[in-house]
């Protein structure tokens, strides 16, 4: 199995080209009729052992698996056990303690022996002896073992196991694996804060991807080689689009990975695309997608892409044209870590003392490939003496729990090590999984640095930027410092409110490698706090600011509905609003009018030295001007989480063995 699994995910949806192929099942149609629910039995009236047994003790099955109820009634306290717990899980009054009439839930599990099997309950009442109490046979089951592994790990480990048991019966097991499983899952409503709903049309975050195996090559000496490396183009995209035409728009490019054919090219974060390969981005959901996606998943070879960048000099816009050629390049998720500084002018009204010394650290997502970078940049960090920190999360939409963690470590004094910064719940009927998994404050990190001494910032404040793309394993770090009673300062606009979490197994069949992440546990900051699946706000919430009339807007509120779209680089602060506004709120300042919570005006004094690219209207040949366009819904190129992989699991708890 490879050692990074979230790596591979990457590397499914960017490098490889994904086939969804459906798997053609020729299965009897008796295969699919799940257990029986046929009531609850009554029971007849003839005591045995102690107990009135149900009418019908013998029970059939199909294969998929399902649910059978049954009624007993007995003269005193009792204990149920089965004789073939890999079919039969009792879910229900499986003991109690005094006579009485109880209902008892009794699991079957997917038949995947490909033979029929039988198994019993057993029941033992207090003062007699041990009695069977029902019989099951169940027949064989579906023989694709991609949808088995689909359907087993739902059953046993899906944080909304209890209703997903309840609808076997219901479920198409003749679709492919990636269909089952959205199907399935749709189809369930305690299930809400798996996914949500944009315009109108419902989305869940439990996933299952393939990709082909590489012939020849293991798994793990693969892992080796090229964790790190991906081939394509290096462009990431804003899901946020351009207006270009009244037909058509235009991609923003939110970051180019250093030494990719973009960044070689010269391509750079807030250029706008509005050509592919000599062809319109139309203003067309499906084809706007399929474009999207020959960009940002790095399909193909060669690109032509054409569109304009901002000349500083000129302060407009200037068309460019590259033609780039996929190589290999890494995806590190550090973007950008520095200490701002101000102008001259600027500084001596907002810092003029020089006691703000702020970092800024922009990170795409969590991934612990790149783990030892990010331990770089705060090292580099710690060692500029800065008082402030702005975690730049507008983009990240999470991935590695464990990465998380090591964050929220490096960022607290040593006086937190040991203390709790998550709490992973997982349902209690997970018999799989510990029910509940405490994530610690380290003083050593995880993993490959399970004896390395973390970095420290030694900040008992935080100010993150964030977006309606922040999320996951993101939040886990706002809602994980807001536990310890860290103060958390967020800017921009309110978070995805993805408070729930998937365990990733990796598994080969056939000549496919299948990743494969159902949410299984829910996040709870040490305050017991997991109640944020509509999102985290920020005190400092841009879409407060955003005026109504938009002909009558300046260049701040202006600024404030465009964000998140990226327009400058990620150095360029005093072009790039929310870094801006960040920094000076760090020193006491804002171009944003203060509401009455925060205690009145905001100042003016230092607005000149906001430099913004459409803070006035910038028009472009055959009169176009660029408009954020609405509604547009782009699918995310990378499927991200708060997510743990097997081996990190394992790290987990030898960290947790140490405190």
């Amino acid at each position: 199995m490879r050692r990074e699994i979230m790596f591979s995910l990457r590397r499914a949806l960017r490098g490889v080209s994904m086939v969804c192929v459906l798997v053609a099942m020729t299965v009897a149609a008796s295969m699919f009729v799940a257990c029986s629910e046929s009531n609850v039995d009554e029971p007849d009236k003839t005591i045995t052992e102690g107990v009135e047994l149900p009418t019908n003790q013998s029970r059939t099955c199909g294969g998929n698996g399902g649910t059978i109820k049954f009624t007993i009634t007995t003269t005193a306290g009792y204990k149920l056990d089965v004789d073939n717990s890999e079919m039969l899980t009792i879910r229900s009054n499986s003991s109690v303690s005094q006579a009485g009439k109880y209902s008892v839930d009794l699991q079957i599990s997917r038949n995947t022996s490909g033979e029929e099997r039988r198994g019993s309950v057993y029941i033992t009442v207090d003062g007699y002896s041990r009695t069977k109490v029902i019989e099951v046979v169940q027949s064989t089951g579906s023989t694709d073992k991609v949808v088995q592994w689909v359907d087993e790990r739902l059953q046993k480990e899906y944080y909304w196991l209890d209703e997903y048991c309840e609808k076997l019966t219901s479920f198409d097991y003749s679709l492919a694996y990636d269909k089952f499983l959205s199907s399935a899952l749709l189809s369930l409503t305690t299930n809400g804060a798996d996914g949500g709903v944009d315009n109108g049309s419902r989305y869940i975050y439990s996933y299952i991807i393939r990709e082909k195996k590489d012939t020849g090559t293991s798994s793990q000496t693969r892992a080796k080689e090229d964790e790190r490396k991906t081939k394509g183009y290096g462009i990431m995209l804003s899901q946020e689009v351009w207006g270009w035409t009244q037909s058509t728009v235009a991609f923003a490019v939110e970051h180019v990975y250093p030494s990719s054919p973009a960044a070689n090219a010269g391509l750079k974060r807030g250029d706008v695309i509005s050509h592919i390969n000599g062809n319109t981005i139309p203003m067309e959901v499906n084809r706007l997608n399929e474009l999207y996606k020959s960009v940002a998943y790095n399909e193909g070879t060669t690109m032509t892409l054409e569109g304009e960048t901002f000349d500083k000099e000129k302060n407009d816009y200037v068309p460019f044209k590259y033609t780039l050629t996929a190589a290999e390049y890494e995806e590190n998720p550090v973007a950008y870590s520095a200490v701002l500084t101000f102008d001259e002018e600027t500084a001596a009204q907002v810092n003029p003392d020089g006691s703000k010394k702020i970092g800024h650290l922009v990170y795409l997502s969590f991934e612990n490939a790149f783990d030892q970078e990010l331990i770089t940049a705060i090292e580099e960090l710690a060692a500029e003496g800065i008082t402030d920190l702005i975690l730049d999360l507008r983009c990240n939409g999470g991935g590695s729990v464990n990465s998380s963690i090591m964050l929220g470590s490096m960022i607290l004094p040593e006086s937190y090590i040991g203390k709790t910064y998550a709490n992973l719940v997982r349902n209690p009927k997970n018999t799989r999984l510990e029910q509940r998994e405490e994530c610690l404050i380290l003083k050593n990190g995880l993993g490959d640095f399970a004896t390395k001494d973390l970095p420290n910032l030694n900040l008992e404040k935080l100010w993150v930027i964030t977006s309606r793309h922040t999320a996951s394993a993101s939040e886990m770090v706002i809602k994980g410092l807001e536990g310890l009673d860290v103060e958390v300062n967020m800017v921009g606009k309110t978070t995805e409110g993805k408070n729930c979490g998937m365990d990733v197994e990796e598994r080969e069949f056939d000549s496919f490698t299948y990743t494969y992440a159902p949410i299984t546990f829910m996040n709870e900051n040490a305050k017991g706090d997991s109640d944020y699946a509509e999102g985290i706000t920020p005190k400092i919430d841009f879409a407060k600011y955003i005026a109504t009339d938009t002909s009558n807007e300046n260049s701040v509120q202006k600024s404030c509905r465009y964000f998140p779209i990226p327009e400058v680089e990620w150095w360029d602060m005093q072009r790039d609003f929310a870094t801006y506004e960040t920094a000076l709120r760090v020193c006491g300042y804002t171009l944003i009018p203060k509401d009455e919570s925060e205690g009145g005006e905001g100042s003016d004094a230092v607005s000149a030295s906001f430099k913004p690219i459409h803070g006035a209207a910038v028009t472009r040949a055959a009169g176009r001007q660029l408009n954020v366009v609405e509604g547009l819904k782009i699918e995310p190129v990378k499927i991200q989480g708060a997510t743990l992989t097997e081996r990190e699991r394992e790290e987990l708890a030898a960290a947790r063995e140490e405190y």
